[in-house]
């Protein structure tokens, strides 16, 4: 708990050191990493409410991302049981200043055992990313797609919007 108190203010510190001059690192090669600040989605969604997933993209050109999520919590007590989240998706990008439109696709799966819980969301999305610095961007972006949820014997199936949301990125 302590670490995500930790985590806000780290972050505003890296912004605020981030260059006025606000240049974007599309490139081929470029990585960066992805921290999720708000989903509205996440009463929806498990894969946005699965808070420990690591994601982050790889530029295959200036204007060609692919992006990639995992995260992994192994859980003791009466929640006994591992929850597993895998991400996978592309984004093009429309215009590479300082505000960068994109639109893409992405494949998520979540297993939450203890909750006896499956989910498979194949979504499109589209945003825009505005750039900080070099090395920093904030990003929005809306969703929507198939998201089917199997809960024990249940199986719920619903097409359609999936909100949005905020992220911050560290480009290397």
């Amino acid at each position: 708990m302590k670490i995500k108190k930790l985590v806000l203010p780290i972050v505003v510190g890296l912004l605020i050191s981030a260059t006025a001059a606000a240049e974007n690192s599309f490139r081929s090669g470029a990585k960066a990493i992805n921290l999720t600040v708000k989903s509205t989605a996440d009463a929806i969604l498990l894969s946005d409410a699965f808070d420990t997933r690591l994601k982050g993209k790889f530029f295959t050109s200036s204007n060609m991302a692919i992006m990639f999520g995992v995260g992994l919590n192994i859980n003791g007590g009466d929640a006994n049981g591992t929850d597993i989240s895998l991400m996978g998706g592309a984004r093009s990008y429309k215009s590479r200043g300082d505000y960068a439109t994109f639109f893409g696709g992405l494949i998520s799966y979540t297993d939450v055992e203890a909750a006896n819980t499956t989910e498979l969301a194949i979504l499109g999305e589209f945003g825009g990313e505005y750039f900080l610095g070099r090395q920093f961007s904030v990003e929005g972006s809306l969703r929507a797609g198939y998201v089917s949820t199997d809960v024990g014997p249940f199986n719920y199936t619903n097409l359609g919007t999936f909100g949005g949301q905020v992220s911050l990125n560290y480009y290397f």
